[in-house]
């Protein structure tokens, strides 16, 4: 793809969360967004797709369209926008839940009438998944020409779990900003944490962040090295609020 930008201004239509939403899907399209105006020198054009739920924000360029994803006619129109378009190419940010619902149950309104061809980017794929998720999950693998995972456990259980072929399947790891790395041990000693071994989350804390998992290990973890610390660093993800205010983070 890189080499085709090189030659002609490709166009791509993004479908997910996008800033201003605070939102990991949101910023992860964004990232993507920008290293690809970088990879491709200027010959690369951006249309997002913002899905949004119930709180309005005010997008900039390059959102095109804003889904509010409990509207199911507003996917049906974000279809007949890419297809009337010059776009090239399609690429989904998919996670369980963003779509509307607890499933994503009007994004095959969307699937099913777009005519470009689709990319999908998985940011869960469910070992066990509940058959609604299930169900979902293949219907968006059947739609798109090519999937991308971020994990070798990933590029197994879509195979495994899912069907889906190998070969329909691209490995593409989710990567982290390009800093300089330095010595942890005078950040440790300013937070009281010196001689410690710290694991750490952070971001925009939910129940499906393997927290819970975590605490119920760490008794175990500490058992083995009393110095093991863990750290969770962050506030409630805005849709978590919304629904149930701060009753997740202070239970």
């Amino acid at each position: 793809m890189i080499s085709r930008m090189k030659s002609a201004k490709t166009k791509i239509a993004f479908i997910g969360s996008y800033p201003p939403r605070r939102c990991g899907i949101a910023t992860f399209t964004s990232d993507l967004v920008n290293n690809l105006y970088s990879a491709a020198a200027g010959h690369f054009e951006p249309a997002i797709l913002a899905v949004e739920s119930d709180s309005p924000l005010t997008y900039a360029d390059p959102v095109r369209k804003v889904i509010h994803k409990n509207v199911q006619s507003e996917y049906i129109e974000a279809a007949h926008i890419v297809n009337r378009s010059d776009i090239d190419l399609v690429n989904l940010q998919y996670e369980f839940g963003l779509f509307d619902g607890p499933s994503g149950s009007f994004l095959p309104s969307l699937l099913g009438r777009i005519t470009k061809p689709l990319v999908t980017t998985l940011h869960t794929v469910l070992e066990e998944p509940w058959p609604v998720y299930f169900n979902d999950m293949i219907e968006v693998c059947n739609a798109s020409e090519a999937i991308v995972v971020m994990n070798e456990r990933g590029v197994d259980m879509l195979q495994q779990v899912y069907g889906v072929p190998g070969e329909k399947i691209e490995l593409i790891g989710h990567g982290i900003p390009d800093l300089l790395f330095a010595d942890t041990a005078l950040a440790k000693e300013k937070l009281g944490l010196a001689g410690r071994k710290t694991i750490l989350t952070f971001g925009l804390l939910s129940a499906n962040k393997g927290i819970e998992v975590m605490l119920r290990a760490m008794p175990d973890i500490v058992a083995a090295d009393p110095s093991v610390i863990y750290i969770v660093l962050g506030a409630t993800h805005p849709e978590v609020m919304r629904c149930d205010g701060p009753v997740y983070i202070n239970r």
